[in-house]
């Protein structure tokens, strides 16, 4: 059995995988599938724009799981993307799917700790 734990020790540590990137690279998959049986999410021009319409096969809207992918992508991925995808979950009740190191990263701090 695995217990969770709390990593408590030097951010600069090489063994810290920070916001989690380099395993989501290491076992990235494809965008799952439209499900129009999900929860819908209406896409703003912004996340479209950062989305470049092909990730999502032009929809205007992304079921659930489709933002739960977007938004985990490594930051590798998402550069300079990153805050406009992140603001658009926050926006959407959805920052819990946000890594915490790559919101903060991203995000700045003080952004961390607001939802909504």
């Amino acid at each position: 059995m695995v217990a969770p734990y709390i990593y408590q020790g030097d951010a600069e540590d090489s063994d810290y995988d920070f916001g989690g990137n380099d395993l989501a690279m290491l076992l990235l998959k494809p965008c799952p599938a439209f499900d129009a049986r999900q929860v819908l999410f209406k896409l703003t021009d912004s996340v479209r724009g950062a989305t470049r319409g092909y990730w999502f096969g032009g929809h205007n809207v992304m079921s659930l799981h489709q933002v739960f992918w977007l938004v985990n992508l490594p930051l590798q991925i998402l550069g300079d993307d990153a805050e406009a995808v992140y603001r658009w979950a926050i926006d959407n009740d959805l920052a819990g799917f946000i890594p915490l190191d790559n919101r903060i990263e991203i995000l700045g701090e003080s952004d961390s700790t607001t939802v909504g």
